[in-house]
């Protein structure tokens, strides 16, 4: 079975989305643009042993499961407990904050760099904003309608 580059490098960690979460199993999609990751939600302990929502950023180890023979995430946490070099990091540029409010139309979030908290659709998070306190990677946009930034 292909063994996705990320892996073959010796590099600790991998780096991608949730893209998928089906019949209690999900799938990363991985920022190297390689096949998308399987994962369990045994191997998201940091979630409480759920896996994240579709569109969370997220870090994990790529082990060989010993049934299927196959690769699989293990130890997938959130994002921001891996600060990668800006070189090696597709994201450079990209601004983080915290949820600081939650609800199912809009959001906002709190930013580290402590300007205004930002607003944030439920669409700019793969359809649900994730809960209060979890700390995220995000970009800003115009928004057409209001020209306001979000």
């Amino acid at each position: 079975h292909h063994v996705p580059a990320a892996m073959a490098g010796g590099a600790d960690a991998c780096t991608g989305v949730v893209e998928k979460i089906c019949n209690g199993y999900g799938f990363i999609q991985l920022d190297t643009g390689e096949d998308s990751m399987f994962v369990l939600p045994k191997s998201c302990a940091a979630f409480g042993g759920e896996i994240p929502p579709v569109g969370t950023r997220v870090v994990f180890d790529i082990v060989i499961d010993a049934k299927t023979g196959k690769p699989r995430a293990e130890g997938v946490r959130p994002a921001e407990d891996f600060l990668a070099p800006a070189l090696s990091n597709p994201h450079a540029g990209m601004r983080s904050g915290t949820i600081e409010r939650d609800g199912p139309n809009y959001g906002f979030i709190a930013q580290d760099s402590g300007e205004e908290p930002m607003f944030v659709l439920p669409l700019s998070c793969g359809g649900q904003i994730p809960p209060v306190g979890t700390k995220v990677l995000y970009d800003v946009v115009q928004d057409a309608k209001t020209g306001r930034l979000r």
